[in-house]
């Protein structure tokens, strides 16, 4: 599949919500170097990733409809005459925190509970696992993307504004 960003006008092909481009210049603003040193290739991959990450974290509590019933995405929507730059800005910084680790928690589960601590001994084998209550589908907070994000979220969930 082919790296295919929105461009505002509801693709039913867009796997990301950034272009390379528009991700380029937001960092390039902000001098970071981490982005800049990314090939082209891995900056399209860690944007599909941001954009899979909103659309499963926030997809059900953005503001607005959906422009065409047919777009694979959740942007555009008519709640703006433009496609906002805040939300193509909190997509830049998860793209960013998906270079340099996980987006979501990929925990070693147990009948759907996080794992919290694993031990091992290996002198006659030991295994003592410890499971987190109630953490089944958490996600990770990124307080700096949340926030560029917030002002086009319906009230509740995971993110505080």
């Amino acid at each position: 599949m082919a790296f295919t960003a929105e461009d505002g006008t509801g693709l039913d092909s867009a796997n990301s919500l950034v272009s390379v481009a528009y991700a380029d210049a937001y960092f390039l603003l902000r001098v970071n170097a981490e982005w800049a040193a990314l090939s082209t290739e891995l900056k399209q991959k860690h944007l599909v990733l941001a954009t899979d990450y909103v659309e499963m974290r926030f997809s059900q509590r953005f503001i607005g409809d959906i422009l065409v019933s047919t777009q694979a995405l959740s942007w555009p929507r008519y709640l703006a005459v433009t496609f906002p730059d805040r939300v193509k800005n909190a997509i830049c910084e998860y793209a960013l925190i998906s270079s340099s680790g996980k987006l979501v928690y990929e925990p070693i589960t147990s009948d759907g509970q996080l794992l919290k601590r694993k031990r091992e001994r290996f002198v006659q084998f030991e295994e003592e696992m410890h499971y987190e209550t109630g953490a089944n589908g958490k996600f990770l907070p990124h307080p700096k993307a949340d926030a560029i994000l917030s002002p086009y979220l319906r009230r509740g969930g995971d993110v505080i504004r």
